[in-house]
């Protein structure tokens, strides 16, 4: 409930000051081919009047689209051929590169399964899902014991994502004949399993994530970073968590309310004349740490290599 209460509270200050953005997936790219992800985008064609069920290739998720669930960007029915386009974040390493943060309102958040979710007719027109036929997501998880909510994701006028969540809580199944939605507790059935999994649903494509709050210790970490230009990409890598932050600029870079006593990883790198700099440092999250640095050149293959073993 205090969390509801304090969700409500940020989000509305966010509204208030919020600035207009177009969110889309070239902003989550790269600033340069020399980091860009690797990672591939899945698609499945398939018939609108007949929908669609899609086992992802990476946590072997599913997706499931009812018949008849899509419309045009004016709002008309669509029963045509489509596309399913499916962007699968699975790795720190593709989140990083892909510019892909998971904090909602600041706050640090761990993901159990982030995506991108696209739907195009065969023109590559974008379509939209009807409120009354929402996609469905049965999200495999490695701890069915997890406080897990979905969350929605938007750009901010920084170009990281904020993630919020509407408080639904979803379900964790491990009886599989027995499936219900939030909504009416209507029985699914066995046709669509979610054995050890998060089962959940959305009429909103885009950025769709499924993920907790940590359960580690107050959130009264801070951490500064002196001395770092404006347009370096920073960020801070919970070490034993799916888990990237973005640091934010206000006369100093910085990065609050994180988790205390827990081991991360501060990244910072740019492209400068053509040369690629990094750097990163190890720490253990303290009140207010004051941290250095010092970015070096790099060569790209090298460079992704420090990146996959964060």
């Amino acid at each position: 409930m205090l969390r509801s209460l304090y969700v409500l509270a940020v989000f509305l200050i966010w509204i208030g000051c919020q600035n207009d953005t177009t969110e889309t997936i070239a902003l989550a790219t790269n600033n340069g081919e020399q980091w860009a992800s690797d990672l591939t985008t899945q698609e499945v064609e398939f018939s609108a009047r007949e929908g669609v069920e899609y086992v992802t290739t990476g946590s072997n998720s599913t997706l499931r689209l009812p018949p008849n669930a899509l419309v045009t960007a004016d709002g008309k029915p669509y029963s045509g051929k489509a596309t399913l386009k499916v962007r699968e974040y699975l790795t720190k390493e593709d989140m990083i590169l892909d510019n892909v943060t998971t904090t909602s309102y600041g706050d640090a958040i761990i993901s159990e399964g982030m995506y991108h979710l696209e739907v195009v007719d065969k023109k590559g027109n974008p379509l939209k899902l009807t409120p009354e036929k929402p996609l469905t997501l049965c999200q495999k998880v490695n701890n069915i014991r997890l406080p897990l909510q979905k969350f929605t994701g938007e750009r901010d006028a920084n170009g990281y994502l904020n993630w919020m969540t509407d408080d639904q809580l979803g379900y964790l199944y491990n009886n599989p004949k027995k499936l219900l939605t939030q909504e009416n507790d209507t029985l699914i059935g066995s046709k669509y399993d979610c054995l050890n999994g998060f089962f959940t649903n959305t009429a909103q494509l885009g950025w769709i994530n499924v993920d907790y709050f940590p359960l580690l210790t107050t959130n009264k970490g801070k951490v500064m970073v002196q001395d770092i230009s404006l347009g370096t990409r920073l960020y801070l890598v919970l070490d034993d968590y799916r888990s990237v932050m973005p640091f934010y600029y206000k006369d100093m870079h910085y990065i609050e309310r994180l988790p205390l006593q827990t081991r991360a990883t501060v990244i910072a790198f740019r492209e400068e004349n053509g040369q690629l700099l990094y750097a990163e440092k190890s720490i253990v999250i303290g009140e207010n740490m004051e941290i250095v640095l010092p970015l070096q050149p790099i060569e790209p293959e090298i460079f992704k290599v420090k990146i996959s073993e964060l």
